[in-house]
């Protein structure tokens, strides 16, 4: 019969094309009926053990919830729930697909085994698993980014073992650890644990010695997790190609391939520019982690040696010399008050977002909202102050103040008191402690926002006052933050009690922080009652309480300068903000009178400016309008002070001379030039010096000209040895959730 169809076949080749064609179709619906109908292997005795873990794992959830330490926050228990059931189910049950169900479960697997390894370490970390930002874009590209860490570090592994399910389960354990180690260094000291912490891992291990490490309610649904994804990965075939090594080379090769193309596109990619170092639990972690290995390399400026570096200081405070001696604001009684001996007090206070908004463009309030500060103008130099930061990032400003060095060139988002500093760091503090002073910084929030509790110490303050030991009590504004009174009260009690050394007073107020829909009750309120190039009739409520918290800290500072001024011992106070506040864009829109897009360069800088002021209880040569970056700030301070100058003051000068303004928006020249950054970088000469003397101060610290950037007898911070006591006796007084919070 089948001899007869065939011979049939032959002889009508149409009718053969249709049954082969039918054929097809019934082999389709085969494969389809297959995927439909999937055949399940289930004993008794997995079903038992099924059932026994879905019972167990949700009566340790309640056992654990009746203790605080080991609780799982309510926001895991979704997530952990969710775990719970596909462990007890891919425990029951053992899926066997052929044709192309197979291809479809494999696709299923990998997408859940993705999404466990993803929770488990976001949860273990104590981070959210789930936000409504990890849906916008930022977030979306955050867990993207994860994703491809994950699946190369996958893919690295399995194209060393060709063991896929192995390598699932090396990168499970080893992120799982990873999570857990971050987890406690967060607890304790409130910072994220990142490559750099390798560095240091030897203090590490002895300081982890003294803490009480215990298991929490996060780790516990971490570890959930991890079970879920082990037991998913038992249905991820265990080896390809077993029995054919050159398809197996091939595969292994092709998986290295992979992993390599995406190490190069993750080295690529801004991430940078997506990473909050403000709030490093609002990213996804082991992208955060990537980024911060991304940060820790800076690239050396071409042409650059430490040679070079130190003949460009020498030869530019030579130029500077004679010009600082004519040019000096200081009057003949403060330089031979410093000649005498009696150096005057120094009150550096940074004030939170201070600043004037009517650099943008001209807009009118009800009343004047810094009228004290407008007003001074005795014994002052004042100007405009540039900053690299806009609406955050306060420690950068910060740290140009203390240090010298301009953070224009260190990758966007960078904070370097998180990645730059050490004891040996060179700083304002340690060379006013050469020339005999005592020094003393204090921040209103928590002792480990941005790392102070360890900064400070580093950069030689010999004091330092936190929220926790010495505000915690104090009047607030907004009944958020602590009031600019209470931490100038604080500087008059230390003045009051002042030794027989002169005093460096460092103030970093937070009363003005953001945002600004809190509500200003009690306080006299400042609005803005009209904005000529505004174009519709919105109301910006949020600039109205910007602008009254700015009064209020105008009256707060006339409070302290009134007392000073009664003083007879000399006294100099430099005051300024740290950056603009962030308000919403139709503020800004309203007030220069067209879009965002369309501002120029001059415009956009414009967002970057604070005001300054020093002022004297003696007598100075007073200047207005002398505009500078906040990396001059110092040396602008010391000239006036009549107070000793390293050779690194002395080149920054001659900088200013040429190049009064170099920030993250670009420079303006002496002839009132403005560049952008990168036009600064490829023609300025002067810039390209510039950059190899501050790769030599910031990141080559072996090779660092240690005399060219502080004064003889300058000693070096604490180091972690000498810290570790201290930050011990700090977390037994005030508890390990003291240094969780990052603020300001």
């Amino acid at each position: 019969m089948e001899e007869q169809d065939q011979l049939q076949d032959q002889d009508d080749p149409k009718q053969h094309k249709e049954k082969k064609k039918r054929k097809t179709l019934k082999d389709l619906k085969e494969n389809r009926r297959m995927t439909l109908e999937l055949p399940v292997e289930t004993s008794i005795l997995r079903l038992i053990f099924a059932v026994v873990y879905l019972a167990a794992g949700f009566i340790l959830m309640a056992v654990f919830g009746q203790f605080e330490q080991t609780q799982i926050p309510s926001q895991y228990w979704g997530t952990t729930a969710v775990a719970i059931l596909i462990t007890a189910l891919f425990i029951a049950i053992t899926f066997k697909f052929e044709g192309e169900a197979k291809r479809n479960w494999r696709i299923i697997l990998g997408v859940l085994i993705f999404f466990l390894i993803i929770a488990m370490h976001q949860t273990t970390c104590g981070m959210p698993v789930w936000t409504s930002s990890r849906f916008d874009p930022l977030g979306i590209f955050q867990f993207g980014v994860a994703v491809l860490i994950i699946g190369a570090l996958i893919l690295l592994f399995f194209a060393i073992t060709n063991r896929l399910r192995l390598s699932i389960r090396i990168v499970m354990i080893a992120l799982f650890i990873l999570s857990c180690v971050n987890y406690f260094l967060l607890k304790f000291r409130g910072d994220p644990f990142y490559l750099g912490d390798l560095m240091t891992a030897n203090t590490g291990l002895e300081v982890a010695k003294n803490y009480a490490i215990g298991i929490s309610g996060t780790i516990i649904a971490g570890i959930y997790m991890a079970i879920a994804a082990y037991a998913v990965s038992t249905n991820v075939k265990t080896k390809y190609f077993a029995d054919d090594k050159k398809k197996s080379r091939r595969l292994r090769l092709g998986a290295l391939g992979a992993t390599a193309a995406i190490a190069v596109l993750i080295a690529v990619l801004p991430l940078e520019d997506v990473y909050d170092s403000w709030s490093p639990s609002s990213n996804q972690y082991i992208t955060a982690f990537t980024t911060n290995a991304k940060l820790l390399h800076v690239k050396k400026p071409s042409g650059y040696s430490a040679t070079a570096a130190k003949n460009i200081v020498k030869n530019g405070s030579k130029k500077a010399s004679a010009e600082v001696k004519k040019s000096t604001a200081a009057g003949k009684k403060a330089t031979e008050a410093v000649a005498s001996g009696k150096k005057p007090t120094i009150i550096a206070v940074m004030n939170e977002s201070f600043s004037d908004l009517s650099v943008l463009g001209n807009f009118q309030t009800n009343e004047d909202y810094m009228p004290f500060f407008r007003s001074l103008s005795k014994n002052t130099v004042r100007g405009n102050l540039y900053v690299d930061v806009y609406g955050a990032g306060t420690c950068n400003t910060e740290y140009s103040f203390l240090t010298g060095n301009s953070t224009a060139f260190v990758p966007e988002n960078t904070r370097p008191y998180q990645m730059y500093v050490n004891y040996q760091t060179p700083s304002l503090a340690k060379n006013l402690k050469a020339q005999g002073y005592e020094t003393y910084a204090m921040h209103p929030g928590k002792s480990s926002a941005w790392k102070r509790n360890k900064v400070y110490p580093y950069l030689g303050f010999d004091h330092t006052y936190f929220y926790e030991d010495s505000f915690s009590n104090a009047a607030l504004t907004r009944n958020s933050y602590v009031s600019d009174r209470a931490t100038y009260q604080k500087i008059i009690d230390l003045y009051k009690n002042r030794g027989s050394k002169p005093q460096f007073i460092f103030d970093v107020t937070i009363a003005n922080h953001g945002g600004y829909d809190v509500g200003t009750n009690g306080m006299e309120q400042v609005k803005i009652t009209s904005m000529p190039n505004q174009k519709g009739s919105v109301e910006h409520t949020d600039a109205d309480e910007y602008l009254t918290l700015i009064k209020e800290s105008d009256t707060a500072l006339k409070e302290m300068i009134d007392y000073f001024k009664s003083q007879d011992e000399p006294v100099a106070v430099v005051f300024f903000g740290d950056h603009q506040p962030r308000l919403d864009n139709s503020f800004y829109e309203d007030v220069k009178g067209k879009s965002l897009g369309s501002w120029s360069n001059e415009e956009l800088q414009q967002r970057y400016i604070t005001p300054y002021i020093i002022w004297t209880n003696y007598d100075i040569n007073s200047q207005s309008g002398k505009n500078l970056s906040v990396n001059y700030l110092q040396t602008t301070l010391l000239q006036t002070l009549g107070l000793r100058t390293t050779a690194y003051d002395k080149y920054e000068q001659s900088m200013y001379d040429k190049m009064p303004v170099l920030n993250y928006k670009g420079a303006i020249t002496s002839d009132g030039d403005y560049l952008t950054l990168d036009d600064a970088e490829k023609y300025n000469t002067q810039v390209q010096n510039y950059q190899k003397v501050l790769y030599n101060n910031m990141f080559d610290k072996h090779n660092r000209n240690r005399s060219l950037y502080l004064l003889k007898n300058a000693p070096d911070g604490k180091t972690d040895d000498e810290l570790r006591p201290y930050l011990e006796k700090y977390r037994k007084k005030y508890g390990n959730n003291t240094l969780m919070n990052v603020v300001n």
